[in-house]
């Protein structure tokens, strides 16, 4: 059974219940926010003028030794595409002008 709270006790658990709600709705605006970023992520590289030049160097990079000058050729060809898949996600570095120092 059931003991009555003291007007104290109860005034406790009305700010222990106010103090919840406001953890709940931050956490919930945190949770939308990575939603929305999951939901979005890499969205511009399934769309021009990323697609056609991801479409042709994708493959060939994966079949390569990373690093080699093959590699960085191939590099040098996607770089367009790349160039503007970090101006249009805030997830990379690149994306910063101080790289990972500029991000947030």
């Amino acid at each position: 059974m059931n003991r009555i709270l003291s007007e104290n006790e109860q005034k406790t658990n009305n700010e222990t219940k106010q103090h919840i709600a406001n953890v709940q709705k931050f956490v919930k605006i945190f949770s939308d926010a990575l939603t929305e970023r999951g939901t979005n992520h890499d969205q511009t590289k399934m769309k021009d003028p990323e697609l056609p030049l991801f479409v042709q160097y994708t493959d060939k990079l994966a079949k390569c030794t990373y690093g080699s000058e093959e590699y960085k050729k191939f590099l040098e060809g996607l770089k367009p595409a790349l160039d503007h898949h970090y101006a249009k996600n805030r997830h990379h570095p690149e994306h910063y002008k101080d790289g990972i120092s500029g991000m947030t």
